[in-house]
């Protein structure tokens, strides 16, 4: 007798698995990559609906005024204008900075490495003393700061830290100083083999704003692009803000 093929509940999970992978399919291309020279303040140009905000900043006791295009904000809160922020989170797209909603994030996290990040505009410890403390976390066995620990160039045009004395560093630092050498940036990574997808954590400053970037390690040889691009999205806002005041 020939083996009959129930095709009932293998066509259900197959229905199942292709309404997984189109839904996955039109969240990529919505979210496709852009050029290499797209604008990342295109919705600065392109939306009417847009909203003011003040970031006040306490330890330096300093407030800016900023203008989003409100598409950026899912919360009500973040939506209403001449609210003061302490800080805020954006939600985008590496390249060309479109928003990702709490609802994308979980889709665009399959497609590995995630195409898109997190900052947060804020107010932080100047970024010696941040590097100092980043450090600490990464290698808790080195009790005296900076002098624990030997700077070594690395790629990307960083340089990177290493312990005296064979302490392990749970966690990779990376510096970009300037010709002075004062830290610019502060790079923290999750190294590879300890999770799946390790991410990084860079702080920098800009607009007299402090700035932290959460992105997947892989887009690390992207850190000083990624830098540029939130750069202009925040010179972008105080545009917009004077725009609006005139």
């Amino acid at each position: 007798m020939a083996t009959r093929y129930d095709s009932s509940k293998n066509g259900l999970g197959y229905s199942s698995r292709a309404k997984t992978a189109s839904a996955m399919m039109a969240l990529l291309l919505q979210h496709a990559p852009a050029a290499a020279n797209e604008d990342v303040c295109a919705l600065f140009h392109t939306e009417t609906d847009m909203v003011s905000q003040t970031l006040y900043m306490h330890q330096e006791d300093v407030s800016h005024e900023l203008v989003f295009p409100r598409i950026y904000f899912e919360d009500a809160w973040d939506r209403r204008d001449d609210q003061i922020h302490e800080a805020q989170l954006f939600r985008v797209m590496i390249d060309d900075f479109s928003p990702v909603t709490r609802s994308e994030t979980a889709g665009l996290l399959k497609s590995r490495p995630a195409r898109f990040m997190t900052f947060v505009i804020h107010d932080l410890v100047g970024l010696d003393r941040l590097t100092e403390i980043v450090l600490s976390d990464a290698a808790p066995q080195a009790k005296r700061g900076l002098s624990d620990f030997q700077v070594t160039s690395a790629d990307y045009g960083l340089q990177s830290f290493a312990p005296f004395g064979g302490q392990t560093m749970y966690r990779d630092v990376f510096v970009k100083f300037d010709t002075a050498g004062i830290v610019q940036t502060v790079i923290s990574c999750g190294q590879a083999g300890d999770v799946l997808n390790p991410s990084c954590t860079q702080d920098f400053r800009t607009e007299d704003i402090d700035v932290r970037i959460n992105y997947a390690r892989a887009h690390l040889p992207e850190w000083s692009v990624i830098e540029g691009k939130i750069e202009r999205f925040l010179s972008c806002a105080r545009g917009a803000s004077d725009t609006r005041d005139e």
